[in-house]
């Protein structure tokens, strides 16, 4: 993977995150292929978009971007002629694209959100089942992981559920920092996310690292009364569990929680008895109150979670079948 990873780094302007989810993709499909060297892997076109073809459309589009991104850098730094195999991908992503559009403005569930959809009520009902489990853990100071995860957990139910002033976004939570406004002010990575901590009563939530960034540029939100004062009870934990990183949510090793978050949030809303995920979040939360917003409230909500109005009124999907379960 060498040659294609370096590839990829000369020829496409991206940024580490991004680079290593592609990486990700191609090392998944390079081992599922049995390659010998990078070329014979990207001479296998015809097996990597079967197996391509296996995922849910949503998910085709990121891999096959991962493999057409791969293929382009490959043939210019290496000079070698994917124009066809490029042509086949592109001529595939083309007819999902068209799939994509026709469901997104039907505005119904699909299969998976059908069986999986809960109300807002219940996934936030799901803050006080997490916090009845940590009850008596937050206030000691000898946490294993386990226990550290389970108070991670129960903050990240607060994160996505608590209320409007923080409506859920998707993953980017997975490598924020923690940081005071003084060392921020003097020094902080230009896209890197933090929790910005100016005082006791004063927190900003930083994004600068996330899908549509480019579009909405950096978001800045402070932190609203309910939320400061869990982080503040959440910080003191960590604290006097001498955690030795800077990081708001993290892994056993002590690293930013990362890839790992998916499975996270499952975790934190198994209360439901569904399986939940980020998008199924968005979808019920813009759901099951979008249609009380005035114009006003819409955009400012479509700021918060970072996406135009036009994909906050996709997201509301209008099939309220199952809206009772």
């Amino acid at each position: 993977m060498e040659k294609i990873i370096k590839a990829i780094k000369i020829h496409r302007n991206i940024n580490a995150m991004t680079l290593k989810n592609y990486v990700r993709i191609l090392e998944r499909f390079y081992k599922a292929i049995n390659s010998s060297s990078d070329q014979s892997f990207l001479d296998s076109n015809p097996a990597v978009l079967e197996l391509i073809k296996k995922y849910k459309i949503s998910t085709q589009t990121t891999l096959l971007s991962s493999m057409i991104v791969a293929l382009e850098s490959f043939q210019n730094e290496y000079k070698v002629d994917y124009q066809p195999a490029l042509d086949i991908y592109r001529k595939y992503m083309k007819e999902l694209m068209i799939q994509l559009e026709d469901e997104k403005y039907k505005c119904k569930k699909n299969p998976t959100q059908e069986k999986n959809w809960t109300t807002w009520n219940l996934l936030q009902n799901c803050i006080k089942v997490n916090r009845k489990s940590i009850t008596k853990l937050i206030k000691r100071n000898d946490l294993g992981n386990h226990e550290l995860k389970l108070v991670q957990l129960w903050l990240i139910s607060n994160l996505y559920c608590l209320s409007d002033e923080l409506p859920p976004r998707r993953l980017d939570y997975k490598d924020i920092k923690i940081i005071s406004k003084k060392d921020f002010e003097k020094d902080h990575m230009p896209d890197q996310n933090y929790l910005i901590v100016k005082s006791s009563n004063i927190k900003y939530l930083y994004f600068a690292n996330f899908k549509t960034v480019k579009h909405h540029g950096i978001i800045s939100i402070q932190v609203g009364e309910k939320l400061n004062r869990l982080l503040n009870e959440y910080l003191k934990c960590l604290k006097n569990n001498n955690t030795e990183h800077d990081y708001l949510l993290f892994n056993n090793k002590g690293e930013a929680v990362g890839s790992q978050l998916a499975p996270y949030i499952g975790e934190a809303f198994q209360a439901t008895g569904k399986d939940i995920t980020v998008n199924l979040i968005r979808h019920i939360y813009l759901s099951q109150n979008a249609d009380n917003w005035n114009l006003e409230k819409r955009r400012d909500i479509s700021r918060l979670m970072s996406h135009n109005i036009e994909m906050q009124l996709c997201y509301n999907k209008n099939d309220s079948d199952s809206d009772s379960q």
